[in-house]
């Protein structure tokens, strides 16, 4: 867990109840375990997925190319593959 996980769990601890805070979720699809996300929130029949990219602050090159990259097309994708596999009625 890094530590943007780790402090997005725990502000979310602040604001919500504990037993609804789903922290470094994986699932078993087709025999794989896969992460679901980093973050889940449970509220009543609404669920907010969050998914943490943490870049390395020592980092070379642009930070809009590497916001780009990872947050625009990874975490969307991944987000994407979260509500994908929650919709599935098989799962």
């Amino acid at each position: 867990m890094t530590n943007s996980e780790k402090l997005t769990t725990l502000i979310s601890q602040k604001y919500f109840l504990k037993q609804y805070i789903y922290s470094d979720l994986y699932v078993k699809e087709n025999g794989e375990e896969k992460e679901f996300c980093d973050c889940l929130l449970e509220y009543d029949n609404i669920y907010v997925c969050i998914q943490i990219k943490e870049r390395n602050e020592t980092a070379d090159g642009s930070a809009y190319k590497w916001f780009r990259k990872k947050v625009l097309k990874v975490a969307k994708n991944q987000i994407k593959d979260t509500f994908s596999f929650f919709e599935n009625s098989e799962n």
